[in-house]
Formats: C-alpha cells, structure tokens, sequence
C-alpha cells in the first residue's frame, strides 16, 4: 500500500475540470417505479417492509414531464385492469413501471410483466393511452417471469410502430432501446458530452459505457443506438474491428 501512494504521489497532478452541476429537482428523465396496490387502485412508487405500495408519484426527483405522465400511467393500469404482482401470495401480473422522457419531452414506457397472460388486454387499451398521453412514442412489454428482486427481464415486446426514443442533445442523436442504457441527468449529460466535442479526442475504440463520449468526440455525427455501437458511415470507425477485451470461457 505504501508503494501504491508513493506511486500515486509522484504522479504529475493534472488541473482538471470544472465540476458541473445541475437542478437538485425535477432533473431525473427515467422513473423506475414498483407497482403495489389492486389494479382499482394501484401505486406506482416502493415497496415497504411488508410489501405494500408506497405511492411515490409526487417524487421530486423527476421531471415534471414524468410526474404527469405516471397519474396517466395509474389510470391506464386501472382501465386495462392490470393486476399488481402481489409479492407474498405470487399472483397478479404488472411488477414495474419504466417511464423514460427524452430531452424534446417524448416518452417510453416499459410495462415489466410476469408473463404474456395481459398482453392482449394492454394492447386493447393501448389507443386510449396514446389519445390521452400524446408525447408517449414508445411502449413495450417487459417479460420478467422470476420471483426475485430482478428489476426487468430479457425478452421485450414493443408494441408500437416506434422501437427506440430519440434522445437528442446539441449536435447528438441517439436512439433510446427498452433496454438501452442513457444518463438520468439529461442536463449533466448534455454538459459531459460537449467536453469531448469541443475538445474533439477521438476514441477508435468505444466501449460500452463510453460510446456516447466517443461519438460526441468524433466528427461523423451518426445516429447511434444507446447501449450499443452499430457500424457508422466514418472511414476510420469502418477499418476498424473490434476486438474482444476478455478471452472466452
């Protein structure tokens, strides 16, 4: 250890960055809500101790956006007579509500389910839900079938016409999948990829969890897919092969 810190301390400190900061309200774009009560009256929130709904609609945290769109959300649940999972019986279908608002203030919803036993009952009230939600572009179904605290599985159903939300932030597009992966903090956000482009470092080789970094680094403004990093139109990214970083199994 001490070899470590003297190591460390002969290193050359770099200034670095400014800190950037953001709202402390109001800020988070994506909702991950459990769902609780009876489908007459169901809460979209946590679950306590014994595994009752906490209705957490009035959370601070999110977007004014979300906050309206999760009331819409209890309703539909209502209409479509959605049974909350029922933790300590393990019956009822809907376990969790995933609302995500991009920065032009279009919607995803994801509805984690336990099986397909509802789906047909979604998608007959899926009109009502986009007539009295209009800024909703993207739904699924999320098939998560384990009675275990896992928050969503791995098959998904979309059942719009749209399959991914666009998040776009100043000079970047990217395409937002169910199960893609974007900043809570689209302020934040925004501010830690302008670094990159303003500074344009290029990456040759991005990584998950940095690939948004790379592409506001590089010149080739690409539409790119959240979560993952399909082949672009720049010369230098197409004679490049990726390369696995571990050795297989």
């Amino acid at each position: 250890m001490t070899r470590r810190r003297t190591r460390v301390r002969s290193c050359p400190r770099s200034p670095g960055l400014p800190t950037i900061a953001g709202p402390d309200a109001g800020f988070r774009n994506k909702a991950k809500m459990a769902v609780g009560g009876t489908a007459s009256a169901p809460t979209l929130g946590i679950l306590d101790r014994e595994h009752h709904g906490v209705d957490l609609r009035d959370c601070g945290l999110h977007s004014p956006g979300l906050s309206s769109a999760l009331s819409v959300v209890a309703d539909f649940i209502t209409k479509a007579d959605l049974a909350p999972y029922d933790v300590k019986t393990r019956s009822g279908e809907l376990k969790h509500v995933l609302l995500t608002e991009s920065p032009d203030g279009e919607l995803m919803l994801r509805l984690v389910v336990r099986s397909t036993a509802d789906e047909a009952r979604v998608r007959k009230h899926l009109p009502w839900l986009l007539s009295s939600l209009p800024a909703l572009r993207v739904v699924s179904l999320n098939i998560q079938p384990s009675h275990a605290a896992v928050l969503e599985g791995v098959r998904e159903i979309v059942l719009t016409p749209d399959t991914a939300l666009p998040m776009r932030l100043e000079g970047l597009e990217l395409a937002l999948r169910p199960q893609g992966f974007f900043q809570t903090n689209t302020f934040v956000a925004a501010a830690l990829y302008a670094r990159p482009a303003r500074g344009r470092r290029r990456s040759s080789r991005p990584r998950c969890g940095t690939s948004t970094a790379a592409s506001a680094a590089s010149p080739c403004r690409v539409r790119r897919t959240a979560g993952r990093s399909p082949a672009s139109s720049c010369p230098s990214r197409r004679s490049q092969r990726r390369r696995p970083q571990h050795p297989p199994e």
